[in-house]
């Protein structure tokens, strides 16, 4: 058991990110105790790094606690554009149709796509293969709107609807319209 705590401190020194992803893990904890979500939100984050951790252990990565850390950076970043447009009451008009931003984009979805200004403004920053990777999300997610996490806890009616799409670097944080028959994307996230 001793070896493998050695070869564990050992793959963290060798990787040279172990003291980032505690520290980065510090300070998400700390803006999640700081949210008023924390109740449902500090829970949550403990339960991902404890899974994480387990996995880390078993496989001798860092990559699932990043991961975490990764996804929870990303859900504070958009919770400013989700509460507004929550406070809004889900008024999604100001959109952009995704096969306007961007070329060869949701023709064929069952759920056609809106930008909303922020997100557009964002996708016009990002590299071409963060848009790439943006557009593939949406691709999966149009075709099947529910198959990402919600991006509140899924029992709240408030948010079930929200949905946040993460792959690698990049987070899509969209609304389903069910009377419209489409997605609104809220918010882009990119960690990259």
């Amino acid at each position: 058991m001793r070896w493998r705590s050695c070869l564990w401190d050992a793959a963290q020194r060798r990787a040279g990110c172990g003291r980032v992803t505690a520290h980065a893990a510090r300070e998400v904890f700390a803006q999640l105790r700081a949210s008023h979500r924390a109740g449902t939100w500090v829970p949550a984050f403990g339960q991902d790094w404890a899974r994480a951790l387990e996995d880390s252990r078993r496989s001798y990565s860092l990559t699932p606690l990043q991961d975490v850390v990764r996804s929870w950076q990303a859900r504070l970043t958009a919770a400013l554009s989700v509460e507004a447009f929550l406070a809004l009451g889900r008024d999604d008009s100001d959109g952009v149709d995704l096969a306007d931003a961007l070329a060869d984009a949701g023709e064929d979805m069952p759920w056609p796509a809106r930008l909303s200004p922020g997100s557009l403004a964002t996708l016009r920053v990002l590299p071409e293969h963060a848009c790439e990777m943006f557009r593939d999300v949406l691709d999966i997610a149009g075709r099947d709107p529910w198959s990402f996490p919600a991006y509140f806890d899924s029992r709240n009616p408030e948010g079930e609807d929200v949905r946040s799409a993460s792959v690698g670097q990049l987070t899509a944080v969209y609304c389903i319209n069910r009377l419209a028959g489409r997605l609104y994307v809220l918010d882009i996230v990119w960690l990259g």
